[in-house]
């Protein structure tokens, strides 16, 4: 069980006492043998479960201001929605299985329902990975990288992108910041009509 994020980058820069791949844990809900890993070491990533508050954050080209919620990578996805409503805010997405991690979800696709637009105009809608706007690594040499869907011109990141697009595997997600929006009351009215 890694204790805090400079354990994950000690697991990772020891080499002989944990050998490679070394791959993070979260909830571990698969039933497949997605979590085997001969040879190589398994990181629990447990204790690393906490949500650190919202954050706002300047896009560089527009000024537009975009808050964020910072989390740990075993926060549940249950937990950030009832953090997110306690604060007034909603992330644009309903997740199909709550107990699910964080940092197990990033970067999947999942089947969570879309609700609405993205915070940050141009993002994609409908998953976990589509409110991902920068994420801390630990990369293969146990050094901390900072990833941002926006980089400093104002431009979505190719390096964000790509990162994305590797299902995780070039580092150990460790701290995140997931865009939100405003929490948008519904009202429900129904009619029953009698024939």
């Amino acid at each position: 069980i890694a204790e805090d994020l400079e354990h994950v980058q000690n697991i990772v820069r020891n080499r002989d006492d944990f050998p490679s791949p070394v791959r993070p844990a979260g909830a571990v809900l698969s039933p497949s043998a997605i979590q085997s890993n001969p040879g190589g070491t398994t990181v629990s990533m447990e204790s690393l479960n906490k949500i650190h508050g919202l954050v706002d954050v300047t896009l560089p080209s527009t000024g537009q201001i975009v808050t964020c919620i910072d989390t740990d990578p075993f926060v549940s996805l249950r937990e950030l929605q009832l953090y997110a409503h306690d604060n007034g805010v909603e992330l644009p997405f309903s997740a199909e299985i709550g107990s699910s991690t964080v940092g197990g979800t990033v970067f999947t696709t999942t089947k969570d329902s879309p609700i609405g637009s993205s915070p940050v105009p141009g993002m994609g809608i409908g998953d976990v990975g589509s409110c991902l706007f920068a994420v801390t690594m630990v990369d293969e040499h146990g050094e901390l990288a900072d990833y941002r869907v926006i980089d400093e011109a104002g431009s979505f990141s190719e390096q964000f992108q790509s990162l994305l697009d590797s299902q995780g595997t070039r580092g150990i997600a460790v701290r995140m910041l997931l865009t939100v929006r405003p929490m948008t009351p519904v009202t429900i009215t129904m009619s029953l009509l009698s024939i």
